[in-house]
């Protein structure tokens, strides 16, 4: 479907043969990205595969070295995140690190948390306590203004698209959160099932932020969002609301895995977040598109690569 169906072109696609067999693979999919409302044609380096037979170094960086000189000639930005064994080779080809995607984790039912660590009913009643007091919390700061009304949806609807072209996005460069990309990408998601939790002002009813999520095991994973102006950072009123919205359906914990600027990042770790393992990205510019510059701070979710 990604490679078939995506909207914005067909994949670059190239494959290493040996003696008329193919050996290996590696893609560049189409993923557009925005800055100040200027586009920027941007690709996901995805798909590198090389058969165990050849391995070696030199077919690799053959095979990367050639998808990117394509990519260079179609695309400002060509953007991956290599696993372990791959990213020294991606740096020989040309990419280099603009940071890392990291996982960050908010406990939401401490009975689940507490278990692992003691007792089953010490647990459950030490974390029945705490609950009780992070619910009377939440309801307090709602008593006191920050009041939210959750919304869960099925599919992504008209107010997602409103909310986005109302928003400045700063100097960040990141893909469109509208409609149309999140249908794409999760339209026919087998491995999962992608929800929508819309939060809204209670007193005004306009939408302030939703979030894109799936559930494994009893984790709710946030695999995408938007809120109002989010490049600056995420009101903790919007972010506590998620937190009990997963607790309102039994789940133990909340995660997202972002790359984005401090003043995000820190948003969420205000919040209750706690960072946990991170993964990382590396890019590949047109010279032409910041000659005179640094290059600007990108802003990435689950859903900006392949799973």
């Amino acid at each position: 479907m990604h490679y078939a169906d995506c909207p914005w072109g067909q994949p670059l696609v190239e494959m290493l043969e040996n003696d008329g067999v193919p050996v290996g693979v590696v893609a560049i999919q189409p993923r557009p990205m925005e800055q100040h409302q200027r586009s920027i044609s941007a690709g996901l380096l995805m798909d590198f595969a090389v058969a165990p037979s050849h391995r070696s170094v030199g077919p690799a960086l053959k095979l990367q070295r050639s998808i990117l000189a394509r990519g260079d000639a179609r695309f400002d930005l060509v953007y991956g995140m290599p696993n372990d064994s791959a990213r020294a080779l991606s740096e020989r080809a040309g990419m280099q690190p603009v940071g890392a995607m990291t996982r960050f984790v908010r406990v939401v039912n401490y009975g689940h948390y507490f278990e692992p660590h003691m007792p089953r009913m010490l647990a459950s009643t030490l974390g029945r306590l705490v609950d009780a007091g992070l619910s009377i919390l939440h309801r307090s700061r709602n008593l006191f203004g920050a009041g939210k009304a959750v919304t869960w949806m099925e599919e992504p609807c008209g107010e997602i698209d409103d909310l986005w072209k109302t928003s400045d996005t700063g100097s960040c460069v990141l893909a469109a959160r509208d409609s149309r990309r999140l249908r794409w990408r999760f339209a026919s998601d087998v491995a999962r099932r992608v929800r929508y939790l819309l939060i809204r002002d209670r007193a005004k009813g306009q939408l302030e932020g939703w979030f894109a999520c799936d559930m494994a095991h009893d984790a709710l994973r946030v695999v995408d969002y938007w809120t109002r102006n989010a490049t600056r950072g995420t009101h903790r009123a919007l972010i506590d609301a998620l937190a009990a919205a997963a607790a309102a359906i039994g789940c133990a914990s909340v995660s997202i895995e972002l790359l984005a600027p401090d003043v995000v990042l820190q948003s969420w770790l205000v919040a209750g977040f706690v960072a946990r393992e991170s993964r990382p990205v590396l890019c590949r510019w047109r010279r032409e598109l910041f000659p005179h510059s640094t290059r600007p701070e990108l802003m990435l979710t689950s859903a900006d690569e392949d799973e």
